[in-house]
């Protein structure tokens, strides 16, 4: 357990384990809920008291529409204010933080929504502004993300000037069209709430220490590599340094963390042992998250 875990975030209750809760998880781009199953059975044996939310939606949509339905799905789920706890897997973890933002500050979320930006007739408007209006205030205890971006990843800010034609080509030549997809290439969602400030307690998780990214080769060898990346979408694309929002290179991504209790850790010690989808089934990672659960219920 990495020692710095236990001073930002302080025992809070030592019979966590017990504690009647809501435990999110969303999984992430082109995925589904059943790869979260073992984690969600694990938790359920940790915490008796927690009931788990692990379930598909349309990762296809728009980001702030399905972190939208996940916040009205709890409030309109939950009898009582149960706390919650947020767990998301890449995308899923900006899912994650869209909800704590509906569900933590309200009023702020349903203004932004109601903007004149917002004045579309466009169905997913429409749709934002009815799940907006039948949002409540719900108690989030923390936010966990694994292997999530902080910024866009595949912007011209996150690869640099010198791999503009890399850029160009993933954005336009990419087969796969889903707005979820545009959100992840551009800065408009990150840019939209980045001035929102979060109180919630958020613990960041990814896997490996350093940047397979930076290790490419020149010329032909970068699009090459950052081919290989996309198909992996680890260190090279999500894993870099925009994954530690205290280094993010859009430092003002989808909120601010204000005084809140934030503290990010890496599993791996070389980027060639992970593939996205080990994080959330590697042993340290669900340890500290675990850890993290006990200490902020």
């Amino acid at each position: 357990m990495s020692p710095d875990i236990r001073t930002v975030f302080p025992q809070q209750n030592l019979s966590a384990d017990t504690v009647l809760c809501k435990i999110v998880i969303r999984h992430g781009f082109r995925s589904d809920s059943r790869p979260f199953v073992p984690l969600q059975s694990e938790i359920q044996l940790r915490f008796g008291g927690a009931v788990v939310d692990n379930v598909s939606y349309p990762w296809k949509d728009h980001v702030i529409l399905n972190g939208l339905r996940t916040a009205v799905t709890l409030v309109e789920a939950l009898d009582s204010d149960l706390p919650i706890v947020l767990i998301g897997h890449s995308m899923g973890g900006l899912v994650c933080r869209i909800a704590n933002l509906a569900l933590t500050r309200t009023a702020d979320v349903q203004k932004e929504v109601f903007r004149s930006a917002w004045s579309s007739t466009k169905p997913k408007f429409v749709e934002a502004k009815q799940l907006a209006k039948r949002l409540r205030p719900r108690t989030v205890r923390g936010v966990a993300t694994l292997a999530t971006p902080n910024s866009a990843t595949l912007t011209l800010g996150q690869t640099a000037s010198a791999l503009k034609p890399v850029h160009f080509l993933v954005r336009h030549g990419f087969p796969n069209k889903a707005a979820s997809f545009a959100d992840l290439t551009t800065s408009g969602l990150f840019r939209r709430f980045q001035d929102f400030e979060s109180k919630t307690p958020t613990l960041s998780i990814s896997g490996s220490s350093t940047s397979r990214f930076g290790t490419i080769a020149s010329g032909a060898g970068i699009a090459l590599g950052f081919a290989s990346s996309l198909a992996l979408p680890n260190d090279g694309v999500v894993e870099d340094r925009s994954v530690d929002l205290r280094q993010s290179v859009l430092p003002n991504e989808v909120y601010r963390f204000g005084g809140a209790p934030y503290t990010h850790h890496r599993t791996y010690r070389n980027c060639d042992q992970v593939t996205h989808s080990d994080i959330y089934d590697d042993a340290g990672a669900r340890e500290l998250l675990f850890d993290f659960i006990a200490r902020i219920l």
